[in-house]
């Protein structure tokens, strides 16, 4: 798909969910681009120096007989394949260089910047780019119309990354001692530092906070947590120590030696915790992370998913990751595949309703829908009685609320037809007809034709079916369909039914 994209077009975007193989990805693109020109010459740019030795040395590996260069600071070789920092780079122009490919895209300000203007001084070179979350801050979604991207071109959701044991379950969880967030004020998206800070400083709400979380942790075998300022990084640090906790702190005033030191002493295990500002909410791949102490206020949807992902790679022994809210950022963002954006358009709207509550008995944080608890079976109240035979699903109480209960329909046949839809857009409706008349009716699936993610779900759905596919909506609406599914699984989403799974003979 993207190797497609970027036949057609000078740009392909890929969002995929923390650690779950971004690397690999371009590897496997970039074995491709050689193979069908050798002397391709191609900058691999990231925005960390901790990551850049790193993925030159992975690249290395894979591409036998490859030069690989690094290019930062005093290291600057310059070779077909070159990872560089594009604070050392970013002046260059570079001559016959044929592709681009952006690590950490949301980083990217798209009408200003060092990254901006080394893409614009290539502007024959292909951009493919890679991130797990396709939105900035203040400015909300980085693609769309008029901007370096118009959509996202491949994804991969976290939700199907946990199903599929790519990633492990976050257990949220809400604390005793969260701050009080009440009177922070906001700007450009974001709480104002000043006010953090003067909320992090209180020594006593910090130390009641780590008192707090120790006996949370006591199965936990590898911490981290998140704190505002270097100044609280320490405190927190010196409340570990003073319960018996060995701990180590990464900040930006350390030296490097001083930086690689505590690393090194948090993942041979010599310290459970490690105690970061910044410096590890992005690129840090440390799988046995197994909690993240959110000890922090944010807004910031990127900073939150980064951070919670340090925790969500699978690693020998690791069933899941606790994540500990202090900062009430579960509550203040919501789910970590569905979190609120802070950009003007969403501050234009009227303000939503959190979608996430805690579970008065055990703090787990669960979407505002579900009627009982997934981790100790505790009812919510509801004007309905609950049914308390419901399982909860993996998934759903940790990210976006999903429906349970999948049901499975046996088929008499499929139909497709043209739908134009109430808010004025032309669908693609597939009916599925059950072979029951009594007590069984038809399933139908919406695809926008005009939207491209949708789009991308009709074809693939269409695939299953080998039904042909076509550029106009009319011509697609009557083709055949040329195996035709004997069952599906489905479930309801409120009140609409969603297709899960086709079955063929």
């Amino acid at each position: 798909m993207l190797w497609n994209q970027l036949y057609k077009e000078q740009t392909a975007l890929c969002v995929l969910s923390t650690g779950t193989g971004k690397t690999e990805i371009f590897i496997e693109f970039l074995k491709k681009a050689l193979t069908l020109k050798p002397e391709l010459r191609a900058i691999i740019l990231v925005n960390k120096i901790n990551l850049l030795t790193q993925t030159a040395r992975r690249i290395g590996t894979e591409l036998t007989g490859n030069r690989v260069g690094v290019f930062y600071g005093k290291e600057k070789e310059l070779s077909p394949i070159t990872v560089a920092c594009i604070q050392s780079i970013y002046k260059l122009t570079l001559d016959n260089l044929n592709l681009i490919i952006l690590d950490e895209t949301h980083n990217v300000d798209q009408n200003d910047g060092r990254y901006i203007d080394f893409i614009r001084n290539h502007p024959a070179a292909k951009l493919i780019a890679f991130t797990a979350t396709p939105y900035r801050t203040a400015s909300g979604p980085i693609y769309g119309a008029g901007k370096l991207f118009t959509k996202i071109t491949y994804q991969k959701q976290l939700k199907e990354m946990i199903q599929a044991g790519f990633l492990v379950e976050p257990r949220m969880k809400r604390t005793e001692e969260q701050f009080d967030i009440s009177q922070l004020r906001t700007r450009a998206g974001e709480f104002m530092s000043e006010d953090v800070s003067e909320l992090v400083s209180d020594e006593k709400k910090v130390r009641a906070q780590v008192q707090d979380a120790i006996p949370r942790l006591r199965d936990r075998k590898s911490v981290v947590w998140a704190c505002a300022l270097i100044s609280h990084a320490e405190d927190v640090k010196t409340a570990l120590g003073e319960e018996g906790e060995d701990a180590v702190v990464l900040h930006s005033k350390m030296s490097e030696d001083e930086r690689i030191a505590a690393q090194k002493e948090f993942e041979t295990g010599l310290a459970r915790h490690l105690v970061f500002v910044s410096i590890v909410s992005e690129g840090y791949d440390h799988p046995p992370i197994d909690a993240v102490v959110l000890m922090r206020p944010m807004k910031s949807p990127v900073l939150y998913v980064q951070t919670v992902g340090r925790g969500l790679r699978i690693s020998e022994g690791k069933k899941d990751c606790l994540i500990l809210d202090y900062g009430k950022v579960v509550e203040t963002i919501g789910p970590l595949d569905n979190p609120k954006m802070n950009d003007k358009e969403s501050r234009k709207k009227k303000q939503e309703p959190t979608l996430m509550k805690f579970c008065p008995a055990c703090l787990e944080y669960v979407h505002r829908k579900e009627p009982q608890c997934p981790a100790c079976s505790h009812v919510f109240f509801t004007r309905e009685a609950p049914k308390l035979e419901k399982k909860a699903a993996n998934v759903g109480d940790l990210v976006s609320w999903q429906p349970q209960k999948p049901k499975m329909m046996e088929l008499s046949h499929v139909e497709l037809e043209k739908y134009h839809s109430k808010s004025g857009n032309d669908c693609l409706r597939v009916t599925y007809y059950p072979k029951s008349i009594v007590g069984e009716y038809p399933v139908s699936e919406f695809f926008v034709w005009s939207n491209d993610y949708a789009q991308q779900r009709l074809f693939k759905r269409l695939g299953e079916m080998q039904v042909k596919l076509c550029a106009d909506i009319n011509e697609q609406a009557a083709q055949a369909i040329q195996t035709m599914p004997t069952m599906i699984e489905y479930e309801m989403d409120g009140k609409y039914p969603r297709v899960k799974r086709l079955f063929f003979l």
